[in-house]
């Protein structure tokens, strides 16, 4: 059993309807998840890469990591209309298969990450 539990925004809205016996909408979902109140996740299956910086402005990739996973959306990237949400920065909720060998998934867990993402979808 994970300690991670995902369920469709559709699905959290009838959850909280259920539970509160008030009509809740996606819409409300996604302003709890605007407010902080739960994460608003996606599932990933890519390369993140952590950056550094130097003092010449030049981006270096120091560290990639390519896993199959759970990422959440920055909470001020949600878009308030269940629109399209882009962001680059994320935090990597749990790793489900990594495709390094050797590599301890809960090394990376954690901290922020780069990717380039577009979710189009709510």
């Amino acid at each position: 059993m994970s300690d991670h539990e995902y369920c469709t925004i559709e699905d959290a809205a009838e959850f909280l309807t259920s539970s509160s016996n008030k009509k809740r909408s996606k819409a409300y979902v996604i302003k709890l998840a605007k407010l902080g109140k739960i994460r608003l996740c996606i599932e990933f299956d890519g390369t993140l890469c952590k950056f550094f910086n130097d003092s010449n402005e030049t981006i270096t990739c120091i560290d990639d990591y390519k896993f199959w996973g759970y990422i959440q959306i920055p909470q001020t990237k949600i878009p308030s209309d269940c629109g399209k949400a882009q962001f680059t920065v994320v935090e990597i909720i749990q790793v489900l298969h990594v495709y390094h060998k050797n590599r301890d998934p809960l090394s990376i867990e954690g901290g922020a990450w780069l990717a380039k993402k577009k979710v189009n979808r709510c």
